[in-house]
């Protein structure tokens, strides 16, 4: 929504030496900068989220809206040292508040003893140029030897940490309404499809879509203060920004899943799904929705109609991002802004963006999280996982989004395991570089971790499980798992869905993408009869890995661990078709080989199917990047390189323990958003 300009007479005004300009206004809310930075927007909801009683006599001091910060604290004294590492913490933790918000400073103490300010405390007040001190009981006022502006009042009480306008209530200034400041940053790599702030009367979630004069062709997400985390210390979570993929519901967000007929059919959800309520519950906040291929169905970046796929950030900014979770995956990788975001996982569609972005990403146990309110694929083979660039952020969310599920084994990790199954049947890489971080994170294992490699062919171990030995018809039954209830569950249900609505002569208005408009043709061919058939091979198949490839261990859950590439070899893939045919690029693999392909599909290039018909745990690890040369810029760019861990279904704790420990030792960095994951002298 590009919003109104805002008409009021108070649209612009000075507090002191900050000035706040509002720009916009809208029912949800009003668009503003301060004058002392104009570059940096800001968006306040329409709803104040915290009322403080001025005590004493009323004040017309807030008749008009001001800018204030405020801390909770049981510090005393309240010194200069106390004050500045307080705010140094403020800026190294937030990238919403500065200290153009300190004109009005809420302090709130909470011990029962009194605090009190000293000397250095009440100089620092007076450099900070603090116009209003509001402090609660329990804080002693301070008392200056010389005269000053300051206004010091006492109030019942203060809004939670961080940056705020407030407004005197017109029918009682006494009363100060307190609008908690949301940052608005850029999604100009098309991550998102919608922003999203909480709904403070209804709850769940309000929809934006802001735009400003200045940039239209751009979405700006409005991003809260991470300083909620300081008032929440007991969620986990708390402080924690994420996005979640655009086919899981959310309260009071339109749920589109790629497709602008679904959007219109379904509109806005009435419940949020319970595997996103566990999260908001954890302490993360919802920034908004990704963009995803249409109904998840995995598709090339070039094959879409209704919504373009995301922009990976990078080297040259057109290597794909791959399948249908790639929207997420860009969201982490290219702003800083971005904690952590959710996709979906069914043949590989965390793992494979993961990959190519350089992110963290992990695919759990099948089963771990229940999937209600998630527009499905194939319920037998999908799941809900998460991107992330940090380790330990990849660690706490996995511990504590799945730590009630039944399906992960609870029994405590004693150890790593000891055997890296390393298949020769796919390494060395295509490229030499790519390859050596490969052998390079090896010889970390077995140095740092006493995980030693073990080479096999993984072809010939797991070929005796497919239904005839024939990959072909593995292959096929996956795909037949996932047609009969793509369509059955989605295609079928939104044309019906969709004539009850709007009627039979609007049919041809519902126009898809390739990949489902194919889809659903092959899925309304699959018998009951063949699903079933399928299924049974899955089951099979499953059984098998926990029986004869990923045994259990009684100290380290299973007694081996899986590597492979799911990405392209160490070379680069595009998101344009005709880019991949520059020398030394290649046509990413997503569920079928590119067209023209003279060979059949092989083993090596599926080892994702792995996980996804087996059920299992796996984890995508960034391990450095390497150079190709872009067809676009004509110049040597830098790309992300990753491998992946599969282990035994239901040791997902594995995962998490090996990734704090490889973090810990320095064997995997945190990645930065952006052109690169690394700087390149510590990569």
């Amino acid at each position: 929504m590009l919003l109104r300009p805002f008409l009021s007479a108070s649209a612009f005004f000075s507090l002191a030496s900050a000035a706040i300009r509002f720009l916009t206004t809208e029912d949800i809310g009003s668009i503003f900068v301060l004058d002392e930075n104009q570059d940096n927007h800001y968006f306040i909801p329409a709803v104040p989220t915290k009322e403080v009683n001025l005590i004493g006599v009323a004040s017309d001091t807030h008749d008009k809206f001001s800018v204030a910060t405020s801390i909770r604290t049981g510090s005393s004294p309240l010194s200069r040292r106390f004050l500045d590492a307080q705010f140094d913490a403020f800026k190294e933790l937030d990238d919403v508040w500065n200290e153009n918000f300190l004109k009005t400073l809420f302090i709130g103490f909470e011990r029962e003893v009194n605090a009190f300010f000293d000397d250095s405390g009440k100089e620092w007040l007076l450099e900070k140029g603090v116009r209003n001190l509001y402090i609660t009981r329990g804080i002693e006022k301070p008392i200056f030897k010389k005269a000053n502006d300051l206004n010091i009042r006492e109030v019942s009480d203060v809004p939670p940490h961080g940056a705020w306008l407030i407004r005197t209530r017109t029918a009682n200034r006494n009363l100060l309404r307190a609008y908690p400041v949301f940052g608005l940053v850029e999604d100009d790599h098309k991550a998102f499809t919608v922003g999203a702030i909480p709904d403070y009367l209804h709850g769940g979630f309000i929809t934006t879509n802001f735009t400003l004069e200045h940039n239209p062709g751009v979405q700006y997400i409005p991003v809260p203060s991470r300083l909620s985390a300081w008032s929440s210390a007991e969620m986990p979570l708390a402080g924690l920004r994420f996005a979640v993929k655009d086919i899981f519901n959310v309260k009071g967000l339109p749920t589109a899943a790629g497709s602008v007929a679904w959007r219109r059919t379904y509109g806005k959800a009435n419940i949020t799904s319970s595997s996103i309520q566990r999260l908001i519950d954890l302490g993360a906040t919802l920034v908004g929705k990704t963009r995803t291929s249409q109904f998840a169905i995995g598709a090339q970046p070039w094959e879409f109609v209704d919504f373009e796929y995301s922009w990976n950030p990078r080297g040259d900014g057109y290597l794909t991002a791959g399948a249908s979770s790639s929207g997420s995956a860009v969201a982490i990788a290219a702003y800083s802004w971005m904690d952590f975001t959710i996709g979906s996982d069914t043949r590989g569609s965390i793992r494979k963006p993961a990959a190519l972005v350089g992110a963290f990403g992990l695919r759990p146990s099948h089963g771990t999280l229940d999937l209600d309110g998630v527009i499905p694929v194939s319920e037998v083979m999908d799941t809900a996982g998460f991107f992330t660039r940090d380790p330990l952020i990849f660690e706490s969310v996995g511990r504590n989004w799945y730590k009630e599920s039944d399906v992960i084994n609870r029994s405590p990790t004693l150890r790593l395991p000891k055997n890296l199954l390393y298949p020769t049947d796919q390494f060395p890489l295509a490229n030499s570089d790519a390859q050596i971080l490969i052998e390079k994170f090896k010889h970390l294992l077995r140095k740092h971790l006493n995980i030693v490699s073990k080479p096999i062919n993984m072809t010939e171990i797991i070929t005796p499980h497919f239904p005839s030995q024939s990959f072909e018809k593995f292959h096929e039954a996956s795909l037949r798992l996932s047609r009969f209830r793509i369509w059955h569950d989605v295609g079928k249900k939104l044309f019906r869905d969709f004539v009850n609505k709007f009627g039979v002569d609007e049919i041809l208005d519902i126009e898809l993408d390739p990949m489902p408009n194919l889809e659903f043709r092959k899925g309304r061919q699959v018998t009951q009869s063949d699903f079933v058939e399928a299924l049974t091979f899955k089951r099979k198949f499953s059984n098998a890995m926990d029986e004869e490839v990923f045994l259990p261990h009684s100290k380290t859950c299973a007694d081996s661990i899986f590597i492979y590439d799911a990405a392209a070899g160490g070379r680069p893939s595009f998101r344009v078709e005709e880019l991949n045919d520059f020398e030394g690029a290649t046509q990413f693999v997503l569920n079928s080989l590119p067209k023209g392909s003279t060979e059949g599909p092989k083993v090596e290039q599926f080892f994702h199917y792995v996980a996804s018909m087996g059920g299992l745990p796996e984890v995508t690890i960034p391990l450095g990047q390497v150079q190709y040369k872009s067809p676009v810029t004509g110049k040597w760019e830098w790309m992300p390189i990753a491998v992946q861990v599969v282990t035994r279904r239901g040791c997902d704790r594995v995962l998490y323990e090996l990734i704090r420990k490889l973090a810990e030792k320095g064997i995997v960095k945190a990645v930065q958003a952006g052109t690169e994951a690394y700087v390149r002298d510590s990569a």
